[in-house]
């Protein structure tokens, strides 16, 4: 099959397995919703946030690079894996050193214990994530286009995940617990999954030469990821600190209605790195691609985010319940990010593609 088809059939995949996640999601979010308080809501996102601003350590974009490569041999590949691995490891050790500090800048609040236990537990089990242990055979699999076997394995680890939450719900566990719980299935299932179906793996090898070649180039990505950090992911670390949890589960509830438009073009952001490897040295091919995206933005993602926020307090009340009425304005504010945030995926995975960090 040729570059293009492979292509065209990865975005289908990978777009079956967005809405397939997104229902799932949506589905399952309705009965958590309806069961936990917004305040769980709020511990586990400001948990997830913590983690994420410690975890800026170990994103250094190796993956893309990886990708970027026209044949990396197995030196290169292990090294990634083990570099990858050391550095989410590394996060999880920081996390234990800082919990003293974090006890002193969340001891205002009642949930501090469980704030600071839960962003240690949820690095713990990020070591598994695609950043750390499943990053190799994902990134094997992604270089061949094999998005089919990516999606079979994302919906089934979603599914896994969702429902191992709403099972410790119904068996009494109303707090954040069932939300960890359902991120420990989906992280652990989605890792086994994909170092199953990889074609290559990484060996016991590595290389310090290799390594900080790997460091040198994702450098650029790594102060670029700390921007992005800064656009996309303070704002719940602002709203859980400084207002309190529950607003923050109202937040993120509202987070993420507002991301529904833009999944509508979810399968094809997902492959937008790995074809635009492919048509790289193809300057036409490599414009139409980029110009799909464009085009799409403002066809689909645009006017949904627009019906989104007409209809978004009926919605919401009927959908959630009036409980969380709150995170109306709140979503109507963020259907703007829904427009921009398909823009910043496509371009951000092109200049590691062609090779321009800076």
């Amino acid at each position: 099959m040729s570059i293009a088809g492979r292509a065209v059939r990865s975005a289908l995949y990978f777009s079956l397995s967005s809405y397939a996640m997104q229902v799932i999601g949506f589905l399952t979010g309705i009965i958590l919703a309806r069961k936990l308080a917004p305040e769980e809501f709020g511990v586990f996102g400001l948990a997830m946030a913590l983690m994420l601003l410690f975890a800026r350590v170990k994103l250094w974009g190796f993956n893309a690079l990886i990708l970027a490569e026209t044949d990396p041999d197995d030196l290169q590949i292990s090294t990634q894996f083990w570099l990858s691995t050391l550095l989410s490891t590394l996060v999880l050790i920081m996390m234990l050193i800082a919990r003293p500090l974090l006890g002193l800048v969340y001891q205002h609040s009642a949930r501090a214990p469980d704030i600071i236990l839960g962003a240690i537990l949820i690095a713990a089990l990020s070591i598994f994530e695609n950043e750390g242990v499943a990053s190799t055979p994902e990134t094997m699999l992604a270089r061949e286009l094999r998005y089919d076997l990516i999606s079979v394995t994302k919906i089934v680890s979603t599914l896994l995940g969702q429902l191992a939450s709403i099972a410790f719900v119904y068996a009494g566990v109303l707090t954040y617990w069932a939300l960890i719980w359902g991120f420990a299935a989906r992280t652990v299932s989605y890792c086994i999954g994909v170092w199953v179906f990889a074609p290559r793996r990484p060996g016991f090898m590595f290389s310090i030469e290799r390594a900080r070649a790997l460091l040198r180039q994702g450098g650029f990505m790594f102060w670029g990821g700390v921007g992005s950090f800064l656009a996309f992911q303070y704002d719940d670390i602002a709203v859980g600190t400084f207002v309190n949890t529950a607003t923050l589960g109202q937040y993120r509830r509202a987070y993420d209605l507002s991301l529904t438009p833009m999944s509508l073009l979810g399968g094809a952001l997902g492959v937008t790195a790995a074809t635009y490897a492919q048509v790289k040295d193809n300057r036409a091919a490599l414009s139409e691609a980029v110009r799909f995206i464009l085009d799409g933005v403002a066809l689909v993602v645009l006017p949904a985010a627009v019906g989104l926020a007409l209809i978004a307090p009926e919605f919401v009340a009927l959908v959630y319940s009036e409980t969380w009425l709150p995170s109306v304005p709140m979503l109507r504010v963020l259907l703007l990010y829904s427009i921009v945030r398909p823009l910043n995926d496509s371009i951000g995975s092109l200049a590691p593609i062609l090779g321009r960090l800076k």
